[in-house]
């Protein structure tokens, strides 16, 4: 697995459903290439300096990714409740 911050806007905009459906699909094998990789860590590196001592041990670096991934998750979830709430609205007033 690599990473860089060359790559860490790198999304494509989203213009179809099929590209939805491609992106979440690619995040959800992300995820799990992540999980892998974690599983076969020794447990041993969690403290030890991750790739530069600049950047804290993995234990730090592992966790914020984790932690990001979440902040993130509810930003999806706050978008999708507004999403459907504007829907609700338009239906209900369509029908006056």
């Amino acid at each position: 697995m690599v990473i860089k911050d060359e790559f860490s806007f790198d999304a494509p905009n989203i213009t179809s459903q099929k590209e939805w459906k491609q992106l979440t699909t690619q995040t959800l094998e992300n995820a799990n290439e992540f999980i892998t990789y974690l599983e076969k860590l020794p447990e041993n590196i969690f403290l030890q300096p991750f790739t530069d001592e600049k950047y804290g041990n993995y234990y730090r670096n592992l966790h914020g990714i984790i932690e990001h991934t979440h902040y993130h998750l509810g930003q999806i979830m706050l978008i999708k409740k507004i999403v459907q709430q504007e829907k609700k609205h338009k239906k209900t007033t369509a029908i006056k």
